[in-house]
């Protein structure tokens, strides 16, 4: 299991992006983020996990963001 969290990586991958002439193993360090992923990543080699799973997931991310907003109104509803 990686020791650094995906917007770490997410800003790893901008910068790498963003400076294409320094070394990612530098770039990897410096966001303490695992080299070769970072690589991988900024090839466009490797997905990033949600997308990457997303095949597995119950419900698409329209019908996420639909349950979440229901859920969003049925929390401010008065049931009284």
């Amino acid at each position: 299991m990686p020791r650094y969290t995906e917007k770490q990586l997410y800003e790893a991958i901008k910068h790498a992006r963003r400076e294409p002439d320094v070394p990612t193993r530098r770039i990897a360090e410096l966001y303490g983020v695992d080299h070769n992923t970072l690589r991988r990543r900024v090839l466009g080699t490797q997905q990033d996990r949600i997308t990457a799973h997303q095949d597995r997931q119950l419900f698409t991310p329209g019908e996420e963001t639909a349950i979440a907003e229901y859920a969003g109104i049925m929390a401010v509803q008065d049931f009284h």
